[in-house]
């Protein structure tokens, strides 16, 4: 702007040798340029105001947006402190106690590969004696504690504890295996297996593997569950005892003896041999009770979880192998199918805990050494 006007009086200067005329002159640009300089002094104040609003307008937005994610953040730590304390007052008493029913079913079912080694199968299951009572006894209970954290499921986040969530994911196919009798005799090699057909009550007695029922229906399933519940004063609940259990059974009037005499029918005489579909189903739920007794008794996760390894033994060493004589079926029959079908059942249904089986870990092996 100065040198405008340096410029416009140089300009009037040499166009003009009146004295008179050029202080003329200069006193209107002089003016002009006052006025001009007012105009744009104007203009950036009223400029800098609009920005000074805009940047405080800014601010506090900005001000507002933090303070409502640090409302947010309180709340959401607040919810997840509620939350985890749920969690874990809901559901560690009962993991505590699934650690012990995991390891009852499963060492009973390497006892049914034991006795049955002994000769003591299918006698010890023919009727309501002791082994025969205590063997539904001790795979039923496990579902138990999955019943009770499904019931759960509205009043806690299960999201909030990987392990905890691992425990009920295997708890849950631990239970939908008593029902997928037809998908285990479907895994190659496949078992013919037709027992709902006409007659058979009196073709199952000659073909057991064919016609006597190997699993349960989901209904069925559920409603013995709940016949071993008992509700408590203030909302609380148990689980029968095993001697609540053996004299209710006794009653076939009882909720326990209605409830039970399917499960009782299917383990009815049972062997490995006559009965290949059930035992595959068993062999699975070993599977499973490993990882939840191996998950229960790891040094990681909460303070409980790790009281568990001190209480709980390692598994001892055992054998499935349910033959007298090793003449009496091979070791691919005996042994290795149903370790495949149940791997392979696991690793569909259950991926993230059984992508990768003990067989494939052994081939892979192998091919290494190969």
């Amino acid at each position: 702007m100065l040198i405008l006007l340096n410029l416009i009086i140089l300009f009037a200067l040499q166009r003009s040798s009146d004295p008179a005329e050029v202080k003329y002159i200069v006193a209107i640009i002089a003016a002009v340029a006052a006025i001009l300089v007012a105009i744009i002094s104007a203009v950036v104040s009223i400029v800098s105001l609009v920005f000074s609003r805009m940047n405080q307008g800014a601010l506090q937005r900005q001000q507002a947006e933090l303070a409502q994610q640090g409302k947010e953040r309180d709340a959401r730590r607040d919810y997840q402190y509620d939350a985890h304390k749920r969690l874990y007052s809901e559901c560690e008493p009962l993991l505590f106690q699934l650690a012990e029913l995991a390891e009852h079913a499963y060492h009973r079912i390497y006892s049914l590969a034991r006795t049955a080694r002994l000769g003591g199968l299918p006698r010890w299951m023919d009727g309501p004696g002791y082994y025969h009572v205590s063997t539904m006894y001790k795979l039923v209970c496990p579902l138990v504690i999955f019943r009770l954290i499904q019931q759960r499921l509205t009043f806690v986040d299960l999201r909030l504890d990987e392990q905890i969530a691992n425990q009920y994911r295997l708890l849950k196919f631990l239970y939908l295996t008593f029902t997928d009798s037809f998908d285990f005799a479907s895994i190659n090699p496949v078992i013919d297996y037709h027992p709902d057909v006409d007659n058979w009550e009196e073709k199952r007695v000659e073909n057991q593997q064919k016609y006597w029922r190997q699993g349960l229906y989901l209904g069925m399933l559920d409603n013995l569950i709940d016949a071993l519940i008992v509700p408590m004063e203030e909302g609380k609940i148990r689980w029968k005892t095993y001697g609540e259990f053996e004299y209710d059974f006794a009653d076939p009037n009882s909720t326990i003896g209605r409830q039970f005499v399917g499960l009782a029918d299917v383990l009815y005489g049972f062997h490995p041999k006559t009965r290949p579909i059930l035992w595959r189903m068993l062999w699975t739920q070993t599977l499973i009770y490993k990882k939840i007794i191996e998950s229960q008794s790891s040094e990681l996760g909460t303070s409980s979880r790790v009281g568990l390894a001190a209480v709980s033994p390692k598994l001892p060493p055992g054998s499935l192998d349910w033959r007298q004589d090793p003449k009496e079926a091979s070791d691919e029959e005996v042994l290795a199918i149903p370790q495949r079908v149940a791997e392979e059942y696991l690793r569909t249904r259950l991926p993230e805990v059984f992508g990768t089986t003990q067989t494939e870990v052994e081939m892979q092996k192998l091919d290494f050494k190969g």
